[in-house]
């Protein structure tokens, strides 16, 4: 058996990683963009010791050097909110922008020009900030998984990343899982910070305030595999000595493995499944014609697995093409990022001392009435005073050193929210030529910023035990666009998952033998760092791919193998349903084998007409927003999805399962769910069984139903026919199905539509 990883940053290496461990031969597909040979010389020179004006100056990126006036036109943007502070596509790994070369065509994107994608080789790890945190027990309320599925996958990257941790308040909230008693000494200025935390401590805890050190990916000593840090005070433009983790470092551990392959060059257009393989179509770099496929230039390559490791963006792009899912909305989430700086009142005699360590040093997790929120403070250094220069040129000399010293004592806090709450993100990819583009959409998180008020209120009353006063506004990172630099769930796991979605095991819904496993499986978004959990959760899927094969493999052919683990186990009850349909058996044969969507919109003009404008006045009433998520529940032919926003994730279920996105619509929450002429055909029976199905999956219910007086049943349903079908087929009247509705949800809104029948509102009680 041979399987391809497609990616080389985090998730793909960890994969990769997981897999040949467990005797798979692996192919690991990549872009391979790497740094060019001025940015290697420049390395090679700073740590030789050199600190040349020339050297430090093709270390910062390019908006530094775009003159006075833009500088501070763009500094004055982003205090007043309208520029990315902090765009992650501008940063740059010694003076070299590689990492994010070509992406323009490579994984087109509209919406955003600041969404981070890399086809650089170890991708965005070559511009990461090492912060590297598990999930917390309570992180795993929305996931399809446990913490005991997770914890040995995160002691074995937490030893790929040389992660250290210190056991201090932090880890009753994020676990520990490595023994590195290896450590960097602080900052001055952060030690002085951390032992006043450590005086104050009882007081902070009982606030709901954890502090400590930051959990980093650094290494601390040379070893075999490379150099140690020499705090040399320049991480923020991409470590010279390479000892911030980067995938690289795994990638060239791997490639001692016999049965491990890397293959640059190559990026990935989209994939087919035949003849019990995966055909993966591939482009190879420097051949100008992209659009050509199965040659030497651009290979189709058979394997046995495929898993997708490509980036959020690429994931979602290279399955949305291959499964012609164009136009269809996943939902994203991102970190709400805000900025924050505050003055240390804690001084020390100490005399001031240069930055010798840039990167995170202190953390803490803070408990708010919504959710636990993650702060992360950097003490003020060369890289992040280069961006105030354009400000500082303006003051008198005479003031400036001052300026320059009491920035110094300055800490910036990144302040970052969990997904839930902030920014709602949805993306669908356009069909295009030769890839999909990822459009993306974004609004404003309605709480976001009330929630980061109320933070920082709960910092003020402790600013004593802090020992940090804040001296300036809250900034968000990016006023439009993921701005957290986190983006994840464009294919999330669920337990049972429809188009688009992955199943715990990591396997793409509508396919046998494609995995996923970046970020993009993601089911929710923690406030803290993400990579550690992403490579964790990778490795894990590997694993289990592995360990299933070797199970099998002395019994079964290896395409027998692939077959035999792609489902997980389910409960015989819901089995059973998903096998009958959901309410299926609660209505008339005759109700399914009559053609509704000929009768209703393709009949007359007046029926079309009608039935359209009552999906219309029913998508009103909803009063949709980017990136909800919907269910139709009696969809038919899914006439209310062409009403519906493209940014709205619609989800269709119908009894009759040819016309359903899903077999099963249970175990899924939705913004809103819709039943339009449809709860008539249920019985007593199946109208209690739904209203306590829905009720458990959503908070808003749009309901129409047929009205049943004179006009109705005596004139129009003779008219159109309809008279002995509804004798038939018709179940429930009215006052049925508000009944029940009113066991579990209260009525907000009714409207009457041409006598013909009533639209409702529901919201759960």
């Amino acid at each position: 058996m041979r399987v391809a990883v497609v990616g080389s940053g985090p998730a793909g290496v960890a994969a990769a990683q997981g897999l040949v461990d467990g005797g798979i031969s692996t192919d690991l597909l990549d872009f391979g963009n790497e740094m060019d040979n001025s940015s290697l010389d420049l390395a090679t020179r700073l740590r030789n010791g050199s600190r040349r004006v020339e050297d430090l100056v093709q270390l910062r990126p390019p908006r530094a050097d775009r003159g006075f006036f833009h500088s501070v036109g763009h500094l004055f943007a982003c205090l007043l909110g309208r520029a990315p502070i902090l765009d992650l596509m501008d940063k740059t790994r010694i003076g070299s922008r590689f990492a994010f070369e070509d992406v323009e065509w490579g994984i087109p994107v509209e919406g955003s020009a600041i969404a981070a994608r890399s086809l650089g080789k170890a991708g965005l790890s070559n511009v990461w900030g090492a912060a590297a945190y598990p999930l917390t027990n309570e992180d795993y309320t929305n996931w399809p998984i446990t913490k005991a599925d997770m914890e040995p996958h995160y002691e074995k990257i937490a030893r790929l990343l040389s992660l250290f941790a210190h056991h201090d308040d932090l880890a009753a909230a994020y676990p520990t899982y490595t023994d590195n008693s290896q450590t960097l000494p602080l900052n001055p200025s952060a030690a002085m910070l951390l032992d006043h935390w450590q005086r104050n401590r009882e007081l902070l805890v009982s606030q709901g305030i954890l502090c400590g050190r930051s959990r980093l990916a650094v290494r601390v000593a040379d070893t075999d595999m490379g150099l140690g840090c020499k705090l040399c005070g320049l991480c923020l433009y991409g470590c010279p000595y390479d000892s911030i983790y980067r995938a690289e470092w795994t990638l060239s551990a791997l490639s001692q493995r016999s049965s491990f392959r890397y293959v640059n060059d190559l990026w990935v257009r989209s994939f087919q499944e035949k003849e019990n393989q995966i055909v993966v179509d591939t482009f190879r770099k420097g051949n100008d014609d992209i659009f050509r496929k199965g040659n030497d230039e651009n290979p189709c390559i058979k394997y046995d697995a495929l898993f997708l490791a490509a980036g959020t963006l690429s994931s979602l792009r290279i399955a949305a093409d291959a499964q012609g899912q164009h136009g269809r909305v996943s939902l994203l989430q991102d970190n709400d990022l805000y900025l924050v700086p505050f003055l240390r009142t804690v001084t020390t005699d100490a005399p001031a001392e240069p930055l010798h360590f840039t990167l995170n040093e202190l953390s803490l997790r803070i408990s708010t009435k919504e959710c636990p929120i993650h702060v992360q403070f950097y003490c003020v250094s060369d890289q992040i005073i280069d961006r105030f220069r354009p400000l500082l040129r303006i003051i008198p000399s005479v003031i400036r050193n001052k300026v320059e010293n009491l920035l110094k004592r300055l800490s910036v806090a990144f302040i970052y929210l969990p997904g839930e709450v902030s920014a709602p993100t949805s993306a669908l990819v356009k069909s295009g030529t030769p890839v999909g583009t990822v459009s993306i959409h974004q609004q404003r998180a309605r709480n976001s910023r009330r929630i980061v008020r109320r933070l920082l209120r709960q910092m003020h009353r402790n600013r004593k035990a802090i020992g940090l006063r804040r001296v300036g506004p809250a900034i968000r990172s990016a006023p439009s666009g993921p701005g957290g630099g986190h983006l994840v769930g464009a294919l999330p796991m669920k337990q049972q998952p429809g188009p688009l979605e992955t199943h715990p095991d990591g396997r793409l819904y509508g396919t046998e033998r494609v995995y996923v496993v970046d970020g993009a499986l993601l089911p929710s978004l923690p406030a803290q760092n993400s990579t550690f959990t992403i490579m964790a959760n990778a490795h894990r899927i590997a694993t289990l791919f592995s360990q299933r094969h070797n199970s099998q493999s002395t019994t079964e052919s290896s395409s027998d193998i692939v077959q035999s683990h792609v489902e997980l186990p389910r409960s015989s009850s819901v089995a059973n349903d998903a096998q009958i349909g959901f309410g299926k058996d609660h209505v008339e044969q005759a109700v399914l084998d009559l053609d509704h969507d000929t009768l209703q919109y393709n009949g007359s003009i007046i029926t079309a007409f009608y039935h359209r404008f009552v999906l219309r006045k029913a998508v009103r009433l909803a009063r949709l927003r980017a990136g909800m998520h919907v269910l139709d529940y009696g969809c038919g032919k899914q006439q209310l999805r062409k009403v519906i926003s493209p940014f709205v994730a619609y989800l269709g279920y119908d009894a009759q399962s040819e016309l359903s996105d899903v077999d099963d619509p249970r175990g899924r929450t939705y913004d809103v769910v819709f039943a339009i002429q449809v709860l008539m055909y249920l019985d007593a029976s199946g109208l209690r069984n739904f209203v306590d199905t829905i009720a458990a999956s959503t908070t808003d219910l749009i309901v129409m139903v047929p009205s049943r007086n004179f006009l109705k049943d005596q004139i129009l349903d003779r008219v159109f026919g309809l008279s002995s079908a509804r004798d038939d087929m018709v179940k429930s009247v009215p006052v049925d199905i508000y009944t029940q509705l009113a066991r579990k949800f209260s009525l907000c809104r009714s409207k009457n539509l041409l006598w013909m029948g009533e639209l409702t509102r529901w919201q759960r009680k």
